[in-house]
């Protein structure tokens, strides 16, 4: 992994700082989990306010950190026996910040020089909001691309029920100013519950310029699992999240209803990751019960490979070959779909769901077809571990490799069927009207 999706895209944080768009997990005690950043792009919230913390909490936050690090955080290409170098060379500026959401950045700012994902610090107020799986904000995903904005924020999607689809703003359309002001940083999109804010908007349906008045308020993140029939033969089931959401129930519904369809598409877009449990009962739905799927590796996995082998543990997929210990289907709450899949990808799809596009990809039969644009390559097992005073910070423990050998940190999955970035990041509401889902059925009936 080169970072992580908040880094990957050069997303501007709508919500309390970027690390706010993280997996929508309840914030559990540190659990074995994959996480990511939910539902992939930005929804607009609302900011940090600049609560006052002291040295001696930066300190007790810093030494829990630290201890954390030096006992739990593994990645083949991190030296994380050097997080005390890297705390004393950000002394001055961690000295300096005097806020919350000040010191967040600067502990950010540090962890990401490590260049991997899942390494990121939240605020308390960002843990809260993820545990409630609610945002302020005007309701909007964007990719931020483009920051500083020379030609506006182009909106990938509108929050169904949020702010700004009550305002009367659409998919498409492109925010040029901000209360008069251009638009230059998605940070001016920011601010409190039931503060307004003027929107001068360049509608997507024949470019007119409107002046919009937005209300900030609640809007909810995550969609529920869907789906769609698209023809007699073919079913579509659309995963936004493998986090806390995820509804094994309705899944179980959706795999009953598509077990005489000859054709399954899965949509992963923006799903950001979630709980490995999730992904091995989605898996299951598809792959018979007892299949190898990939393994991890962490520390302990390195360190005995290297005692017993006298071979260097940073060949991650050379560990993981030797390792006995692989994730595999441990039951099929339904019968296996036996027919022919296509996975819907794009960069917003990352952790979790990229395991589970990978080993359809490598493990079905036929082998599934991955169409969309290249995922985030942001896979690694990860915990969410409790700091004082409320902070919690995300924390690698272990990597991951497909059962043939494919290292997923750092290497995205490459679509057979390629559509432009643009195109990938816009989804229409009406899946059965999304120009990918006919692109995809049409290549699976061809083959």
């Amino acid at each position: 992994m080169i970072r992580s999706i908040s880094r990957l895209l050069p997303v501007a944080a709508l919500g309390s700082c970027a690390a706010s768009l993280r997996a929508g997990l309840a914030a559990a005690a540190p659990a074995l989990r994959i996480f990511i950043l939910a539902a992939a792009l930005l929804f607009a919230s609302a900011p940090a306010f600049a609560q006052p913390i002291s040295d001696q909490e930066k300190k007790d936050i810093l030494k829990r950190a630290e201890a954390v690090v030096k006992s739990r955080a593994y990645a083949s290409t991190a030296d994380f026996d050097k997080f005390p170098e890297m705390l004393t060379k950000y002394k001055e500026q961690i000295d300096r910040a005097d806020t919350v959401p000040s010191f967040t950045r600067v502990l950010n700012r540090l962890m990401n020089e490590y260049g991997i994902s899942h390494f990121d610090l939240m605020t308390p107020a960002m843990a809260e909001n993820r545990r409630q799986d609610k945002k302020v904000g005007i309701g909007i995903k964007h990719s931020g691309r483009g920051e500083p904005f020379t030609d506006g924020l182009l909106i990938d999607q509108i929050i169904e029920g949020g702010p700004a689809e009550r305002a009367g703003i659409k998919d498409g359309d492109r925010i040029t100013e901000v209360d008069g002001a251009a638009l230059e940083s998605a940070e001016q999109l920011k601010g409190a519950e039931d503060s307004k804010i003027t929107l001068t908007i360049r509608r997507a349906e024949g470019g007119k310029v409107d002046k919009v008045e937005v209300t900030r308020g609640y809007f909810r993140t995550r969609d529920p699992e869907s789906f769609v029939r698209l023809a007699d033969d073919a079913v579509l089931i659309k995963i936004p999240s493998f986090d806390s959401s995820y509804d094994r129930r309705r899944v179980e519904s959706f795999f009953k209803q598509a077990a005489e369809a000859k054709f399954l598409i899965i949509d992963l877009r923006f799903n950001g990751g979630g709980a490995t449990t999730n992904l091995q009962h989605f898996l299951g739905m598809i792959l018979p019960k007892g299949t190898e799927f990939g393994t991890s590796v962490d520390r302990e996995t390195a360190d005995k490979y290297k005692e017993e082998t006298g071979k260097d543990p940073a060949d991650v997929v050379a560990v993981a070959t030797w390792s006995r210990d692989k994730w595999k289907i441990r039951r099929n709450a339904v019968e296996p779909f036996h027919g022919k899949i296509a996975v819907l990808i794009n960069a917003a799809s990352a952790s979790a769901s990229e395991i589970t596009a990978a080993a359809l990809k490598e493990l079905h039969t036929p082998p599934a077809l991955l169409a969309g644009s290249r995922t985030a390559g942001a896979v690694l097992v990860a915990n969410d571990v409790s700091l004082p005073d409320g902070f919690r910070m995300m924390v690698p423990i272990s990597e991951y490799v497909t059962i043939k050998g494919r290292r997923l940190e750092g290497n995205p999955l490459e679509p057979d069927l390629r559509i432009s970035v643009r195109e990938a990041l816009s989804q229409p509401r009406k899946l059965d009207a999304d120009e990918l889902v006919k692109k995809a059925l049409a290549e699976l009936r061809s083959n």
